[in-house]
């Protein structure tokens, strides 16, 4: 049978052992996002979106930054406007401007960062571009560098240090939109950027590569330390798997499976985002004694901070085999991002 589902109040942990029972409760310090994260080339299911937005070579930027270009044109940001399910949502909500001024934005420093932007008036297929989050007011770039060269003004800014960076992100992410959920509010809300958290933390790997490239082919220049442009997404399994702490202990009826966001944000961030535990509990000899299934989708969510119980009845319960998947809209079908099995601790 389903799973049902009891709000706690932040610190109260209730041990119950019947089958199909979910319990939130505040979840340990350590499950908090942080640097424990393995952030690696992002290898997204297929879906439409992981595509390149062909469109990426108009933008002056890519001349000679194509490297970082590129890793850009096959994200959500680049495929922000072109997206078939984007463009399938807009046509359904009355006041447009509330989708596309994030989808399309004008540059952030321009317009002030704490405003919700407005919707630029061209290139607006470009979908969250390079101008988006770096051109400065005054036409320069601003970046973590600040260096000087010939192409453009240059200014090193704060807002692109690990930390500063949220500024940026919290523009667009704190609003709820259609089937877009805020999460970004739970993030400042919490306080987690005063807590050495960050979106880049977690989204962004860390790269070593040249910063620029010669069009001309005249200057080589040296790898240095940056973040990667290639956005790292719940599309791609392994850092899905990484959002959830997973635990397993006794109790006097059988097992509890123990599921904690890992997050920044409640999971899911969108409302056609369906995330499905289905738990297998298990004798010495792999035989089944019980089994049922976790959901976490928009009417269930799990919220930041929170961690959701499941409990098993049975007797001589050795291990729970676990297995994740997810749906979404913009998968070509259901992904399976986890499959592994636990003891449970007694």
């Amino acid at each position: 049978m389903p799973p049902t589902f009891v709000r706690l109040a932040p610190g109260l942990a209730i041990a119950l052992g019947a089958i199909g029972v979910a319990i939130a409760q505040r979840a340990a310090e350590e499950e908090l996002p942080g640097r424990a994260w393995k952030l690696e080339t992002p290898a997204p299911a297929e879906s439409p979106a992981t595509e390149l937005n062909p469109a990426w070579e108009e933008q002056s930027c890519a001349e000679c930054h194509r490297t970082i270009a590129l890793e850009w044109a096959g994200t959500r940001h680049g495929q922000a406007w072109n997206e078939e399910l984007y463009q399938e949502e807009l046509a359904k909500i009355r006041k447009k401007s509330k989708c596309t001024s994030c989808h399309a934005p004008e540059p952030l420093l321009v317009a002030g960062i704490t405003k919700r932007p407005k919707t630029r008036a061209e290139n607006v297929h470009w979908g969250v571009d390079c101008l988006t989050c770096h051109l400065g007011p005054g036409g320069e770039i601003h970046g973590p560098w600040g260096e000087e060269q010939q192409a453009h003004g240059s200014l090193k800014d704060e807002l692109f240090s690990e930390l500063g960076s949220n500024e940026l992100c919290l523009s667009c992410h704190s609003r709820s939109v259609g089937p877009v959920i805020g999460i970004g509010r739970d993030f400042d809300d919490e306080e987690l950027g005063e807590r050495g958290f960050s979106c880049v933390g977690c989204h962004m790997a860390p790269v070593e590569r040249p910063i620029a490239n010669d069009p001309e082919g005249k200057t080589e220049y040296a790898p240095r330390k940056g973040r990667s442009h290639a956005l790292q997404t719940p599309r791609d399994p392994g850092f899905l798997r990484q959002a959830f702490g997973l635990s397993a202990r006794r109790t006097e009826d059988g097992v509890v499976l123990r599921v904690a966001n890992r997050a920044g944000h409640q999971i899911p961030g969108l409302n056609d985002r369906l995330i499905l535990f289905q738990v297998r509990a298990l004798d010495a000899h792999g035989e089944l004694v019980a089994e049922d299934e976790l959901e976490i989708s928009r009417s269930e969510a799990i919220e930041l901070g929170q961690t959701l119980e499941l409990g098993l009845e049975g007797e001589g319960i050795a291990r729970l085999a676990v297995t994740g998947v997810h749906e979404a809209k913009s998968l070509v079908e259901a992904v399976e991002f986890c499959r592994e099995e636990l003891t449970p601790a007694d």
